[in-house]
């Protein structure tokens, strides 16, 4: 009866560690892990960015994977880094890297179609949703219309207004194409944690500015 009591204590003291193990990876390893691995990204400066974008004009696109916590990459490609994104509202910001892949995904912002231009036809962009709301595209759950989403290449900062939230399944690709006479920001993260449905958020290109330092603290805002 004695090892019974001891081997079911056991188990119980078990499946609290692994419960409170996934609270601890998930809420304080990953934002913490993802920030290590993308700060190197923001000293890329304008031309390096550009080189960037003029070097990936072929987006790649891989099938999507839900990874765990711990197979986090070590550090961003700087090789990737085509711009970034910031939405002061709800606290978001992060590099935009080129190619919607698994590695990309885990650290920031993924481009999801060849030759797109920020401040041109229809710019989008692909985050994951994780379960912690303040880690990649997580905070976008939380954005309200008429609020405003910032893209920069360093050169130049685009705002855009968000005027579209819908929740869509995964074959509307419809939502990527672009659209006549208009110049729009579209995100696209998962609504849900089983990858079952896509929020979309469509926004409006409102203003074009040239970028200088006193943009630096808006994208590095972490």
């Amino acid at each position: 009866m004695g090892y019974r009591r001891l081997l079911s204590a056991f188990f119980i003291v078990l499946g609290i560690s692994l419960i409170l193990g996934q609270i601890l990876l998930t809420y304080g390893v990953q934002p913490q892990w993802i920030q290590k691995a993308t700060l190197p990204a923001y000293q890329v400066d304008a031309a390096q960015i550009a080189q960037n974008i003029e070097r990936t004009q072929g987006v790649e696109i891989e099938e999507i994977t839900q990874l765990p916590v711990w197979s986090l990459p070590d550090m961003v490609d700087l090789n990737d880094v085509v711009g970034f994104i910031a939405v002061p509202s709800v606290g978001l910001s992060l590099p935009i890297l080129s190619g919607t892949t698994n590695k990309n995904l885990q650290l920031g912002a993924t481009t999801m179609k060849e030759n797109q231009r920020m401040g041109s036809k229809n710019y989008t962009l692909a985050g994951h949703r994780t379960q912690s709301d303040t880690t990649l595209f997580s905070p976008l759950r939380r954005m309200e219309i008429g609020e405003d989403v910032y893209l920069t290449d360093k050169s130049k900062v685009y705002r855009y207004r968000l005027k579209t939230v819908k929740i869509v399944s995964p074959e509307h690709v419809d939502v990527l194409d672009d659209v006549k006479d208009s110049v729009i920001l579209t995100l696209v993260t998962c609504e849900d944690s089983n990858g079952i449905q896509r929020r979309i958020l469509i926004a409006d290109l409102v203003e074009e500015t040239e970028y200088d330092e006193s943009w630096h603290t808006m994208f590095n805002e972490r």
